[in-house]
């Protein structure tokens, strides 16, 4: 009986100590997983603080080059001409298509005279790479225009901009929808109003700019809650295109406190900031948590809390399951075998010393390989993290790369040709054009490289002569700074199938290439030849020649004797030609010369003269 007394007593123990490790375990699973969440709070607010600054520092200098766009035209001698004299529009065409050439988030410059009459207009094309100039009989008076009145009566040198807009397209919203901003600035001669200039932008770009991490969702609104931007795309624009999509809806905000905003505020997993304000309209954005991500980490903790009570619960039955078995086996002893009671006693301590043992050495086993394990995962996990961050930050850094040059350059050629007109031809001014064309060349093929892979590069229709004659007239200023004469020997339309974009890298980088290995005072050739099915191109030049052909193709190659260049253009013209049957042959001497053969196949039906479909 002292037995049987025993050995309820521990069983009950067993049942006791059963429940108070569930208990402890649950109470430590709910306290670390409101340190989890509270951790993770704070860091959303550390690390949003900066990013919501260099985000509203990217929207303040966006519309600040803009601006400077704008009234530098303003200050422009063309723009001075016209207005006093009258005369020389077509040169303040040609100085609102070259903006709008080297800008491609421009997508009209209008000049509206003191009287509302809309003077000059240009228009970008949509739906290929070329500049128009709107006819006469096409303008129109914006004299009751908001943006006229509103950009008439400002002061000299002030800049008026719009309400970010959907583009319209007789009295339509025009799709696929495009945002636009208008920014104008008054046009004073004399101290007398002359007039507004209003540019139309294109802030696909500026949006594209504003990227983040895909662990964060974007928002960008107005102050009345209304959608520019959203990570869901059938609710961006809301005004325009859903009225019932907004912040006051979707997050319980109210304006008083959108009122309020002046450094990020944060409320649980969203940061909001004012972006930037005009005398038109404010602008908000807000950055969340992707809820994704959330739910993650929430099942992973839910996981693992629920994991550690399984486990434990099925080896407490276990014990349980055992203990009940030798429980039983020992009343049945009791009651049946009292006689063998030692002997029985003795193997059961045996069979527990051995299986104590065997337990203790599976569980080392065990300890040291989970501890691999969790070494392991660690090792990965981190890897993992440090090449997202990488991968992240370059991409990031190539887009704002891109983005800071692009700017800065467009200046540079805009003042050079303004100096140009100003002061004349001059030896300084044409190298520095022709360094800022080289520039714009490499900034042109690294944005080709980068966009390729997004962008469907839709052939259409081209004239081979024309754009081959556009093409060495661009690289006029290089010419000239190294005294190489260039010979054109085409006259009839050569028509190719090919995307007018793809068709300028290919030019621009052979025929760069050939003034790169050309000699001071040298020569270059192009000629065209028109055959039954196909259209010969070839690009000569006389000078250092190629000392690795076979090689040149590869991307990031440079020549031995040329340390000019990133070494990724002829990659791009293999990657072209690849695309589109395009046949390359390459022949070079060393000191005396390279030659570049493109073949390209003829359309068929195709008219010699006029270039059109039969």
């Amino acid at each position: 009986m002292k037995i049987y007394k025993k050995i309820r007593l521990e069983s009950r123990l067993v049942y006791g100590l059963l429940i108070v490790a569930v208990f402890i375990l649950a109470l430590m699973s709910t306290f670390l997983y409101k340190d989890m969440s509270k951790y993770q709070s704070n860091l959303f607010k550390t690390a949003m603080e900066p990013l919501l600054d260099m985000k509203k520092k990217e929207a303040e200098y966006f519309f600040l080059s803009h601006s400077k766009i704008a009234t530098s035209i303003i200050q422009s001698e063309d723009f001075d001409s016209f207005i006093k004299t009258g005369k020389n529009k077509d040169s303040l065409q040609k100085l609102f298509s070259f903006i709008c050439k080297a800008n491609s988030s421009i997508n009209k410059i209008r000049y509206i005279d003191e009287n509302g009459d809309e003077i000059i207009i240009i228009e970008r094309d949509y739906n290929s790479p070329q500049i128009k100039i709107i006819e006469d009989n096409k303008l129109q008076n914006k004299k009751t225009s908001s943006y006229f009145i509103n950009s008439s009566i400002l002061e000299p040198q002030s800049i008026w901009l719009s309400k970010i807009e959907l583009n319209l397209k007789e009295k339509e919203i025009e799709l696929p929808s495009r945002p636009t901003l208008k920014v104008s600035t008054p046009a004073w001669v004399d101290s007398v109003a002359k007039g507004i200039v209003i540019m139309d932008i294109d802030l696909d770009t500026f949006f594209s700019q504003l990227s983040i991490p895909k662990i964060f969702n974007l928002f960008l609104f107005d102050q009345d809650g209304y959608y520019l931007l959203h990570y869901k795309r059938e609710k961006q624009y809301s005004r325009y295109l859903n009225n019932k999509d907004n912040v006051f809806n979707d997050f319980n905000l109210t304006r008083p406190f959108l009122e309020e905003i002046r450094e990020p505020q944060f409320i649980e997993n969203m940061s909001f900031i004012n972006l930037f304000n005009n005398s038109s309209e404010k602008i908000y954005a807000a950055i969340q948590l992707n809820k994704n991500h959330i739910a993650l980490s929430d099942k992973d903790m839910i996981f693992i809390i629920v994991k550690n009570l399984a486990l434990l619960i099925f080896w407490m039955f276990l014990i349980w399951y055992v203990i009940s078995q030798m429980m039983k086996d020992v009343y049945d002893g009791l009651t049946t075998k009292i006689k063998e009671k030692d002997i029985a006693e003795d193997k059961l301590s045996l069979i527990n010393i051995e299986l104590e043992s065997r337990v203790e050495e599976r569980t080392k086993k065990l300890t040291a390989s989970l501890e691999t394990i969790h070494h392991v995962k660690s090792l990965l996990k981190i890897s993992n993290n440090e090449n997202k961050t990488l991968l992240m930050q370059q991409d990031f850094f190539i887009k704002k790369m891109m983005h800071e040059i692009g700017t800065p350059v467009s200046i540079i050629v805009l003042n050079t040709d303004l100096l140009y007109r100003k002061f004349g031809e001059d030896k300084h001014l044409n190298m520095i054009k022709a360094s800022s064309k080289i520039l714009t060349t490499i900034y042109n093929d690294i944005a080709y490289t980068i966009s390729k892979k997004s962008n469907n590069h839709e052939a259409q229709m081209n004239d081979l002569c024309k754009f081959i004659h556009d093409r060495v007239s661009y690289f006029h200023e290089l010419l000239k700074v190294k005294s190489i004469d260039c010979e054109v020997e085409c006259s009839e339309v050569s028509m190719v199938w090919i995307n007018s974009i793809e068709l300028q890298r290919l030019l621009d980088n052979t025929i760069s290439n050939a003034i790169k290995y050309s000699h001071e005072n040298g020569k270059i050739v192009v000629r065209l030849e028109t055959k039954r099915d196909t259209i010969s191109l070839s690009i000569e030049d006389f000078g250092i020649g190629i000392k690795n052909v076979e090689t040149i193709f590869t991307n990031f190659y440079r020549d031995d004797n040329i340390h000019i260049g990133l070494g990724i253009g002829l990659s791009i013209v293999n990657d072209i030609c690849k695309s589109n049957d395009i046949k390359i042959e390459v022949n070079s001497i060393l000191n005396k010369g390279t030659l570049f053969t493109y073949t390209f196949n003829r359309p068929l039906n195709i008219s010699k003269d006029s270039g059109e479909e039969i």
